[in-house]
């Protein structure tokens, strides 16, 4: 096993049970399985966490029986999917005009960016109703 890939860990949140499966490419590229585990997805109707408790606790018992599988799992990092009818996307484009292109784009300027492709998506919601 190539120890030197990071484990890549996926978690789906859905209606009926919580799967959660980890894996790393091995040294053909391929995916090696690692560890995984589901429960029943308590607290989670047609796609919509109506019970936080219950759903962290689903979570938890997911990845205690993926821990299960393999004792010796190493997670720092996971990627959640979830689905419904509820889930919506906006795609955006934002742009800043620097006043010289020498210097290190700072955090303000990040977060400068940020704060305005929040203000496209509330305002397209309000056309939007």
């Amino acid at each position: 096993m190539n120890n030197e890939q990071p484990i890549i860990v996926g978690l789906d949140i859905g209606t009926t049970k919580i799967a959660v499966i980890a894996g790393r490419k091995n040294e053909f590229g391929k995916l090696e399985i690692l560890g995984f585990g589901k429960a029943n997805s308590n607290g989670v109707k047609h796609g919509q966490v109506l019970n936080i408790d219950e759903t962290i606790k689903a979570i938890r018992a997911a990845l205690d029986n993926c821990f299960q599988s393999n004792p010796d799992l190493e997670v720092k990092e996971v990627y959640v999917g979830t689905a419904g009818h509820h889930i919506k996307s906006l795609q955006t484009r934002g742009d800043i005009v620097r006043q010289t292109t020498d210097d290190e784009i700072t955090q303000k300027e990040i977060d400068q960016l940020v704060d305005d492709q929040y203000k496209n998506i509330y305002s397209c919601r309000r056309s939007d109703n």
